[in-house]
């Protein structure tokens, strides 16, 4: 097998698949000079431009190579064509050998690495100078290990100047990029959205809104065009999806339709005509993003999530994962410390936001669910702070944000819901929370006017 071409076919028909590999493989790793040639017209085009080469731009880019050149120049460029023109009519190959040949061309040069040290190191050894082949032994092991797999990637630290420039010129024209909004105002501003391999913990008391939250970041997430995941643990998937249709019939209707009415069969007729529209619009309007619902057996655990969210992602790319809520999940690990499990749990979700899907990961919203004690002194004080939430030490490590929402006696006459955060790893919290309206019997939740 030509791990070489083959790297080289995989990047023409999937141009993105470089950002898998940019920060992995270095034009030495490559001994066919003209797949060499191929990989640099790559890496230097997307550093340079921002873009990623396809098939007919990198015709432009070789067909623009000089002919007043000299002799060699011209015979390269002729030989660049012609193995273009012989790997363009090629079929694409899986991700799977696409990733196999880049860690056979990563394991080519490690054994590389390794021979030439051992054969210096000899050559000292028969000098009896020990101490020197000792050293040129350890450097090249050195060099080795920093050979990493495509799994377990990191990043050039030190490249990064075009990238960063393009995303904060993105953000301060007002665009979210990756980013998934958030359909809270104040929440928006302070954070402005959540990005891929964040993991933000939602807290409530039981039938305080922690599932609404989660419905209407997930709605509001589809609205403008991401794709979104949500697992639902404790609601069935049909009880869900009536909660998803509801929120949606407020587009067609002002206050929208009742989900009880729904449910049972009890919409006016000038209220079903509108209900089939909202069935009508959710399944047929290509504006929106795409959604699944899952509501797995018990017992799940992370891997189990984790295998069903890469089934899902040969479907699309995944923006939005929603996880209600993290106490139903199972430790992979049994131990006599229940605290000990989640925050095993709690571990694993993190990592799986951040590495998932060749470590370009997902934006993760899980709810926690508080103790009656946590939410008595919260209708005590006015607000919940982190003592009162009952979360182990793994939550508040592992959460890039910890939010809460509360509703006291009084709030839930009103119609209303109070909403803080007690943690936010890159900005400031909110203490002592905002007030939003609440309409949970037409599945809504959002702003006061």
């Amino acid at each position: 097998m030509n791990y070489e071409k083959n790297i080289v076919l995989g990047l023409l028909k999937q141009p993105k698949r470089l950002l898998f590999v940019i920060d992995l493989i270095n034009l030495d790793y490559f001994s066919s000079k003209i797949f060499k040639l191929f990989y640099k017209n790559f890496k230097n085009y997307y550093v340079e431009k921002g873009n990623f080469v396809n098939e007919e731009i990198l015709k432009d880019i070789i067909g623009s190579i000089n002919l007043d050149s000299d002799k060699k120049t011209k015979e390269v460029r002729s030989v660049l064509l012609n193995k273009l023109t012989e790997i363009i009519c090629e079929e694409d190959i899986a991700d799977e050998e696409f990733k196999y040949s880049v860690e056979e061309l990563l394991k080519n040069k490690q054994k590389q690495i390794i021979k030439i040290a051992i054969e210096r190191g000899a050559d000292f050894l028969v000098k009896e100078d020990i101490d020197k082949a000792i050293n040129i032994l350890a450097d090249n092991v050195s060099d080795a290990k920093l050979i990493t797999s495509i799994g377990s990637a990191g990043r050039n630290a030190k490249r990064v100047a075009s990238e960063y420039k393009r995303k904060y010129q993105n953000i301060e024209e007002g665009g979210l990029g990756e980013r998934v909004k958030i359909p809270f105002n104040i929440i928006q501003e302070i954070t402005a959205g959540g990005k891929r391999g964040d993991f933000w913990i939602i807290g409530s008391y039981t039938g305080d809104g922690k599932t609404q939250f989660l419905k209407e970041c997930a709605y509001d997430a589809r609205m403008n065009k991401k794709n979104v995941v949500f697992i639902s643990l404790e609601m069935s998937d049909e009880e869900m999806m009536l909660m998803f249709l509801t929120r949606h019939s407020h587009k067609f209707k002002d206050g929208g339709l009742y989900y009880s009415h729904i449910e049972r069969g009890m919409l006016s007729k000038q209220d079903k005509e509108i209900y089939f529209k909202t069935l009508d619009d959710w399944e047929n309007n290509d504006e929106y993003g795409q959604i699944y619902i899952w509501y797995p057996d018990i017992d799940i655990t992370v891997s189990d999530i984790r295998a069903r969210l890469e089934a899902i992602q040969t479907l699309f790319n995944i923006d939005l994962v929603v996880i209600d809520y993290d106490e139903l999940i199972e430790a992979e690990r049994k131990r006599s410390d229940q605290r000990l499990e989640m925050n095993e749990v709690l571990r694993k979700l993190k990592n799986m936001a951040g590495k998932f899907n060749n470590n370009l990961g997902f934006f993760m919203l899980c709810a926690h669910q508080m103790s009656r004690s946590g939410y008595d002194k919260a209708c005590e004080r006015g607000f919940y702070v982190l003592g009162d939430l009952g979360i182990t030490s793994g939550t508040e490590k592992n959460a890039n944000l910890i939010m809460w929402i509360l509703r006291t006696e009084e709030m839930k006459e009103q119609k209303e819901c109070l909403i803080g955060i007690s943690k936010y790893r890159t900005g400031a919290p909110l203490e002592r929370g905002v007030r939003f309206f609440e309409d949970y019997a037409t599945s809504y939740i959002g702003d006061l006017e």
